[in-house]
Formats: C-alpha cells, sequence, structure tokens
C-alpha cells in the first residue's frame, strides 16, 4: 500500500529560466520591457521614523540595543507610523565587526522607505558571529511579542509572517546562521559576509530564498574563498550578485537596488523586480561589466513516497511560479497550477505510477490536453515543457533518493574493551532505494580511510587508551550517514594483591576468610574469582572477599583471580592450614610411666634404707666387739 506525506509546499516564486536570461529573447517574445515599476535605486515612496530600544539578550546576559527604522507619516526618531499599507515585511540587520547601530542608519532607512520595517541589532561591536546570530534570534522573539502588545507604539505594524533577515561581513555569517536554525525567517540576504573556514556548509541549513552580494575588489572576504563557497553551499532559490571593483565596505552603499529589488520579489511577491535581479536590466548591467551573477531558481516542493518499505522523495522543480500543486492520494496525481509573466498561466497533470518501473508511462494533461511518454531505462528525471504566450516553463519531476543508507557498527561492541593491539571494527550497511556506494572509516580525529563495500577494516599498533571509530557510509545517490562507537584498548593485565590469609599462617577453625584487592588503571576490573585448591572457580563478581566454609584439617592452597574488562587476567595464590583437633593434656600421676617411676623411686629408696642400716649396724657390731670389756670378758 503506498503511502504519500506532503513534507513541504513552497509558497516562493520562480521566474522563467531561459527566457529572462536573455535580453534579445525578451524584447522579441513582448517587444517592451516587462518592468511597470520605479527602478528601486533612491529612497522610496515612504518616510523613515525610527527608535530605539533596549531588550533582554540571552547571550552572555546584560541588554541588547536595537533600532527599528519604520515606514512613517512624517521621518525622524519617534515619528508616528504609517499605517496605511502595514503590515509591513520585516528585516533583521547584523552590522559588521567594530561597527555600530549608527554606520548603517542610512541604509535601513533606505529600505524601510520601500515599504519595510529595517531593526539592526546592535551586538557588541566585538562579538562573533555565533553570538550575533543569538542575538538576532532574541530581537525576532521580541519583535513578534510586542506586535501583539496593544501598548507598543508599533503594534501590528509588523508582518508577522514575512520575517527576513540581513548582515554585513561579520554579520553576513551571522545571517546565514539564524536563518539556517529559525525558520520564521523567509529571505536570507549576507552581505560580504565574512566565513569562518569551514562554515559554508552551514548555508545548507536554509531553506528559504538567499541572496548574496560581494564587491569584487574585497579583500577582507574575498569571494573566491568565503561567498562562492556560501553560494555553492546554498539550496536554491539562490542568487549571488558581485559588484565589480568594489572593496568590503562600499559593497554596503551600493547593494541596496539589489536587495530591494530580491526583498520586493519574494516578500511582496512583486513579480516585475525579478528584473532587476536576473532579467534584462540585470543581463545589461552583466554586459556592462557592472556585475557578475550566479543564481539557481529552482523551487523544490517534495512528497515523500513510502513504497514497498522502500522511502523515496518525488522533488518536483520548476523555473516558473507555482501557484498551486495539490497530490491526490487516490489517483496518485500531482495538479500543478503554473504562471510565468503577467497574464499567462496553466495547469499540468501528472499521474505518478504506483511502482518505479523502466517502461511505464506517466500520464501528463497540459490544460486537459493529454501528453504522455516514457519511463527509460534507469531513468529518474522527467520534463515537462508548458508554452503560453510567449513564454516557456519547464517543470521537472525527479524521483531522488534522499534517504540515507541504514548502518551500524557490529564489533567492537560499544563502550567495550579489548586486550589485543590490532582491533577489526566490522559493521552492517544497506541502501533499499540506490544501493551503497562505499563506506569510509578513521579512527579519532584521524583521515577518513575509503575501503569501498568492504565492511570491516583493522587498526593495527594500538596504544593503551580509549578510541572512538567512526564509519561512513555513502549510497549511490550520494547521501551518506554516520555512526561511531567508543572502545578501550588495555593489554595490561590487572594488578591482584591477597590480604588475607598470610602464607603459611596455622588456622584453628574450619571457616576462612579470603580478602583481597585488585585494580586495572585502563579499562577497569570486571569480575574477580576465587577457587580452593583443585575446585572450580567461582566468580564473585566485584566482590573483594570470600568466605571458604567446613575445611579439613591439614594444608590449603586459595587461589584469587582478577579479569579486566578487556579479558586480560591476573593470578594470586596462598597457602594456609587448617588444624582444628584438641590435645587434652593428661595429668601426669595418671600416666603408667609417672607410678612406674614413683615405684622404682620406692624400691631405690628402701634398698638405699636397707644398705644404711644395714652398713650402720655392722658399723656398730663392729664397735661393740672392740670395746675392753668386750674383749676382757672374751681373754677371761
Amino acid at each position: 500500500m503506498e503511502k504519500i506525506k506532503i513534507v513541504s509546499l513552497s509558497t516562493a516564486f520562480l521566474l522563467i529560466f531561459a527566457a529572462m536570461l536573455s535580453s534579445v529573447s525578451f524584447e522579441v517574445a513582448h517587444g517592451e520591457s516587462q518592468s511597470q515599476v520605479s527602478p528601486p535605486e533612491g529612497s522610496g515612496p515612504y518616510l523613515d521614523g525610527w527608535i530605539n530600544r533596549g531588550i533582554n539578550k540571552t547571550w552572555g546576559g546584560g541588554i541588547l540595543q536595537i533600532s527599528i527604522h519604520y515606514p512613517a507619516i512624517s521621518p525622524g526618531q519617534k515619528a508616528e507610523p504609517n499605517v496605511t499599507d502595514a503590515p509591513y515585511p520585516t528585516l533583521l540587520f547584523s552590522p559588521g565587526y567594530m561597527m555600530t547601530i549608527d554606520v548603517y542608519a542610512s541604509f535601513a532607512g533606505g529600505i524601510t522607505s520601500w515599504g519595510f520595517v529595517c531593526v539592526i541589532v546592535g551586538s557588541p561591536s566585538n562579538a562573533w558571529d555565533s553570538e550575533r546570530a543569538s542575538d538576532l534570534v532574541d530581537a525576532l522573539n521580541w519583535l513578534d511579542e510586542q506586535n501583539d502588545n496593544s501598548s507598543f507604539e508599533l503594534s501590528q505594524l509588523m508582518d508577522e509572517s514575512k520575517f527576513g533577515v540581513l548582515g554585513h561581513s561579520l554579520g553576513g555569517m551571522a545571517t546565514v546562521m539564524a536563518s539556517g536554525s529559525e525558520p520564521r525567517f523567509k529571505v536570507s540576504v549576507p552581505i560580504a559576509p565574512f566565513v569562518m573556514p569551514g562554515s559554508a556548509a552551514r548555508a545548507r541549513d536554509i531553506h528559504a530564498p538567499i541572496l548574496i552580494i560581494v564587491g569584487s575588489a574585497d579583500t577582507i572576504a574575498p569571494p573566491a574563498t568565503m561567498s562562492y563557497p556560501l553560494y555553492e553551499e546554498a539550496n536554491p532559490p539562490k542568487l549571488c550578485i558581485t559588484l565589480m571593483g568594489v572593496d568590503h565596505l562600499n559593497v554596503v552603499n551600493l547593494c541596496p537596488k539589489y536587495v530591494i529589488s530580491f526583498l520586493k520579489l519574494y516578500l511582496y511577491e512583486d513579480l516585475d523586480y525579478a528584473e532587476y535581479l536576473y532579467g534584462p536590466t540585470a543581463q545589461q548591467e552583466i554586459d556592462d561589466g557592472k556585475i557578475k551573477l550566479m543564481y539557481d531558481l529552482r523551487i523544490i516542493t517534495e512528497y515523500e513516497v513510502l513504497s514497498n518499505g522502500v522511502l523515496y522523495t518525488i522533488l518536483i522543480y520548476s523555473d516558473s511560479i507555482i501557484l498551486d500543486l495539490v497530490y491526490n492520494q487516490t489517483l496518485f496525481q500531482i495538479n500543478v497550477t503554473v504562471t510565468g509573466l503577467p497574464g499567462t498561466t496553466g495547469t499540468a497533470n501528472m499521474t505518478i505510477p504506483k511502482q518505479l518501473a523502466p517502461g511505464q508511462d506517466i500520464e501528463v494533461y497540459l490544460d486537459g490536453e493529454s501528453y504522455s511518454f516514457t519511463l527509460t531505462q534507469n531513468s529518474t528525471c522527467y520534463f515537462v515543457y508548458l508554452m503560453y504566450a510567449h513564454s516557456q516553463h519547464k517543470i521537472t519531476i525527479s524521483f531522488v533518493d534522499l534517504t540515507p543508507p541504514v548502518l551500524s557498527i557490529i564489533s567492537p561492541s560499544a563502550n567495550s574493551a579489548v586486550k589485543l593491539s590490532s582491533v577489526t571494527v566490522s559493521w552492517s550497511g544497506s541502501d533499499a532505494a540506490s544501493g551503497i556506494e562505499h563506506y569510509e572509516v578513521k579512527l579519532d580525529d584521524g583521515s577518513w580511510i575509503e575501503v569501498g563495500t568492504t565492511s570491516e577494516y583493522t587498526f593495527s599498533e594500538l596504544a593503551d587508551g580509549s578510541y572512538t571509530v567512526y564509519v561512513r557510509a555513502y549510497d549511490k545517490a550520494s547521501n551518506w550517514r554516520n555512526v561511531s562507537i567508543n572502545f578501550i584498548v588495555d593489554t595490561v593485565a590487572p594488578i591482584l594483591l591477597i590480604g588475607s590469609p598470610s602464607s603459611g599462617l596455622e588456622i584453628d577453625s574450619s571457616t576462612v576468610i579470603v580478602t583481597w584487592s585488585g585494580s586495572d588503571g585502563i579499562s577497569g576490573v570486571d569480575y574477580f574469582e576465587v577457587k580452593l585448591d583443585g575446585g572450580s572457580w567461582i566468580n564473585v563478581g566485584n566482590n573483594t572477599s570470600y568466605i571458604f566454609t567446613e575445611l579439613a584439617d591439614g594444608s590449603h592452597m586459595v587461589y584469587v583471580k582478577a579479569v579486566d574488562k578487556a579479558g586480560n587476567p591476573t593470578e594470586a595464590q596462598v597457602s594456609f592450614t587448617v588444624k582444628t583437633t584438641i590435645v587434652t593434656p593428661t595429668l601426669i600421676w595418671m600416666q603408667w610411666w609417672f607410678w612406674t617411676i614413683i615405684g622404682l623411686g620406692v624400691v631405690f629408696s628402701v634398698v638405699v634404707v636397707f644398705c644404711i642400716r644395714r652398713r650402720k649396724l655392722h658399723r656398730l657390731l663392729h664397735q661393740y666387739r672392740n670395746r675392753p670389756s668386750v674383749r676382757s670378758s672374751s681373754l677371761t
């Protein structure tokens, strides 16, 4: 089932392409000049009044000074506004570097005289482009709010649907930045923009008509390196007018004719002013060597077409003015009403095939008359020409793949760590509409490396540390997508130290608490493991202790392992002894050997006493026998 969604309907104004480039062919067709308006030079029909205000400033705080110039009944400060033709398109102007509001008062007054409100936004004179862009948005918000404030003296004087932004020099770059971020700005006019290196791409963000004006003799903001790259990056409709022989400052004094014409064309929708931009008058100035002109007036109207899961974008380009454009979802038909020169108009109905396939017809009706043609092989761009009253209008229908490729990095995983100095990055990419053209890859701030359609690349000899890898995919329609991931290279194992038990410790309990500390300065410790003797490893996460229970008596060995997030392991071990058997001491008198000794001692004592007594008895007997009385008795 097809699904069509309107992305944007442009109401900008596109004038004829070929006819208006040539003053000769133009005059042949019409015989006289197209423009019926006064040349936009000098002062216009309105008088210049102005007021000054201070408003709150977002960037850095403080007060931002602004000067509001407006069409007035009489000229001068605080003059009564001329409300006859109100509301007026409103412009915000950013001055150049080191320039003040007063320097541009005459420029703003001249623009105002042609039916505009012109607000000079007085950023600090030394402010750079980003701050100036912020100040422009601050002023825009304030004006948008005050316009509905009945107590504000300029209430309802401004057309809130037609804001534009202008700027000179550094203010010109601020114009680009502000209009790229703020869709309320319907036109953008950078004058001699000072474009910082690499900033030209900011113009891609602008989706409003842009006029770039520069002097060929500008040495402060040389066109070749600043304005022209800005023009190349900008989206159509876009114009770049170079004033030949004019320097950086005088360009402000000499550009109002082109600025006013551009504003009249795109904000007042007055087609006659195109003559001074890219019509016969502009062509004459080119021939006279006064200006150099580059322009691309294509207005692009976009439709998203979802067909069988593939997103296409139909772009309708026109070099004519699209008055009306409607998509009929039932018939898959685009109905376009276009106009060119005054009094010319026509309609074209184009039927879009439900399937984009070679050999199919696109049915086209020009003012009700059929005009058919067939899609050629691999054709993606179709042209329809409408002829009315001597003018030619070309409508281009282009089927363009504007969808970036699908891309994702497979490995390494985001925020992961690897333990090798060589890292292979792999990715997956696809593009259902036009297909992948090539991939590019880079590491950190290195250069992009094109790898064709290969979906992996190896970076070698990487030092330990953090890296960001980027992968970019281009499809065959030049759409691209970037993806990136961060990873860490860590080839060093963690540091690990067992705190307890200490080596060789004898423990009298069957429960042992093992503690340790570990660290890894690169990727960090992922987890710890512990085991006892020949058992299995036990993952304990980030805990730094573990309790073993019911240990048998004897020697044991405990092992601890630290693993970092890259998978590098470190082991430590310590031995200890468990001795839980308690030996109860036996009383000495309960020992057999004690009583044996006692017995032997008693026997020995008895023997000793016996011997002593016997000897003593023998001695006494001996003494007795040897007494004189005994001897006498014996002799008798």
